[in-house]
């Protein structure tokens, strides 16, 4: 082997050890709401991602509040779900994630996955989500701030 293949590999093996070693800080379960507005009224999304690896996937169920209660919604606004893995780009670690399904998803739940051109019963291309570490229990991806859960809530 020459000293340019040498290179190359000891390059790759630490480029390589880099990437697993951010995802790693990324691994755990993590839960985050989202605000959008369906039919004139304010709801959101309890967003539940779990990241192990670098493999990520993201359920968002939509709920709302009484002023008493969460009350559970069962179908407005859809229930899409994610996945996909991290990757760096540069110094940025983003969520390279594409729609997985989405059930119940009308005009409202379309808008609400922020990601353009995708119909309901196809999935999409691949999107880029920039993804920050905050701190060990604190993490913001496409301006959603989640905390680390040892468990997701009952729905």
């Amino acid at each position: 082997m020459n000293r340019s293949h040498l290179l190359a590999a000891i390059i790759f093996l630490c480029l390589s050890s880099l990437i697993f070693a951010q995802s790693v800080e990324f691994n755990g379960l993590w839960l985050g709401y989202e605000r959008f507005k369906y039919e004139g009224e304010n709801w959101f999304y309890q967003n539940r991602l779990s990241i192990k690896d670098g493999v990520v996937r993201l359920e968002k169920s939509p709920e709302t509040h009484d002023g008493r209660e969460v009350v559970y919604s069962a179908s407005d606004g859809g229930f899409p779900t994610f996945r996909g893995r991290l990757v760096a780009r540069g110094h940025v670690t983003v969520a390279v994630l594409e729609i997985e399904s989405c059930l119940y998803c009308v005009d409202a739940g379309k808008k609400a996955w922020h990601v353009p051109n995708h119909g309901v019963l196809r999935q999409g291309a691949p999107k880029d989500y920039p993804i920050q570490l905050n701190s060990r229990t604190s993490l913001k991806l496409d301006g959603v701030t989640f905390r680390r859960v040892t468990n997701f809530p009952p729905r």
